[in-house]
């Protein structure tokens, strides 16, 4: 919203919108306006899942709707007329600064492509897991081993495709250096000059049209709620699944008449609120590094599924095709899982090098993380000790596939 904002402000010359573009980057209107897209979030929680779909479906076409726009917006001009409209939009000679600018507040250039390729895998990482999550619909589809293969497969292939579009033509406009710039003082220099690293501004620079920019805002807009509408669809579905596991309360696998598990919905409703209350008043989730945290919770159901065979013979022959193919004598989903495992392994590694990308790893992430396992663990035992009071053993609840 603070980009087009500024996009429009911009291109129509009305500071006021500019003025206010800034300050929905900070204060109060950060928490309001993100407690509005909670809101908005439960709201298509608790409506029946095909309504939710149908949300989600439509909203991605209109988000396709906006690419086209903006890769259409960048292959219909040349370099010299973006740098022509970037200075009238931005300010007169202000392209030419921006290198110099970022280089007078401490950025350094160092290139070369190895070292970006395995950075850029923290990158990719984000990628994967936006597309890994389709996973958690496992049961709600149908097919689920020829559609979440096609699905996943094709995605990856299409975005993919996306993204080195747009990549190919921005570079044509200017170079990779100067882009570099521009997000270096965005982020490490704000104050410096103003910087705004956003595809959907350069594409507006490219063609200043209003009707084009709207589009582009409201696509993106409604795709952001629906990235919402996914982690509320799979943290919501792991709690009903640790209801059903006897480890939470059987209230929270309660269930609305249109299907909505409407308790674990508002439970992660409040979660979020207080989440985006400690991020915007607190230093306690700007520091945190969520691509370790998911990279070393992701570890455990790898390394499960890499011992699966051997752990639990019947199960592996019991599971589904996908699960129980072999390349000669070696099951598939142990290939996979060491493949995989050695490049989540990777990225622990790479969270360190290049925090820049990944995110810094201080004292207060690892101390968080680990109060993280331990309160799992102790929640854990203290269910396991009470369900055994109760007569049942958790133990014998993971005997079978699905729970007993």
């Amino acid at each position: 919203m603070s980009s087009y904002l500024f996009e429009v402000g911009t291109v129509t010359g009305q500071s006021y919108l500019v003025t206010w573009s800034g300050l929905l980057t900070s204060g109060i209107w950060v928490f309001i306006i993100g407690s509005i897209a909670t809101v908005v979030t439960l709201g298509l929680m608790l409506v029946s899942p095909s309504k939710t779909v149908a949300y989600l479906k439509y909203s991605f076409y209109l988000a396709m709707i906006s690419w086209v726009i903006i890769l259409v917006s960048l292959a219909s001009i040349n370099s010299s007329t973006f740098v022509a409209n970037w200075n009238t939009f931005m300010g007169p000679n202000n392209y030419q600064t921006v290198i110099q600018t970022a280089e007078n507040n401490g950025l350094t250039y160092h290139y070369d492509v190895g070292t970006a390729s395995l950075a850029g895998l923290i990158m990719a990482f984000w990628i994967y897991y936006g597309y890994y999550i389709p996973t958690f619909f496992a049961g709600e589809v149908k097919r689920a081993p020829r559609t979440l293969i096609l699905g996943s497969v094709g995605s990856l292939v299409f975005m993919w495709a996306l993204f080195a579009g747009g990549a190919v033509l921005l570079t044509r406009l200017t170079p990779t250096a100067w882009l570099g710039a521009e997000g270096y003082i965005f982020y490490a220099a704000p104050n410096a000059m103003t910087a705004m690293p956003f595809i959907s501004f350069y594409a507006a620079v490219a063609q200043p049209n209003l009707i084009l920019g709207a589009i582009v805002f409201i696509g993106f807009l409604l795709s952001l709620i629906g990235l919402c509408v996914t982690y509320f669809y799979y943290v919501s579905r792991s709690i009903f699944a640790w209801s059903f596991d006897r480890l939470a309360p059987a209230k929270l696998a309660e269930v609305r008449p249109n299907g909505a598990p409407w308790i674990s919905v508002l439970l992660i409703t409040i979660l979020a609120e207080i989440g985006l209350a400690l991020s915007q008043y607190t230093t306690i989730f700007v520091q945190l590094n969520f691509t370790l945290f998911a990279v070393i919770t992701m570890m455990i159901p790898v390394a499960s599924a890499i011992i699966l065979p051997w752990k639990n013979k019947q199960a592996f022959q019991q599971a589904p095709s996908l699960v129980n193919k072999k390349i000669g004598p070696v099951p598939t989903i142990t290939l996979l899982g060491l493949v995989t495992f050695g490049y989540l392994v990777w990225m622990v590694i790479a969270s360190f090098l290049w925090p820049a990308v990944g995110g810094y790893v201080t004292a207060g992430v690892v101390e968080l993380f680990l109060s993280v396992v331990i309160a799992g663990v102790v929640i854990f035992y203290v269910a396991k000790t009470l369900r055994a009071k109760e007569g049942l053993e958790l133990k014998y609840i993971y005997s079978s596939i699905p729970p007993e």
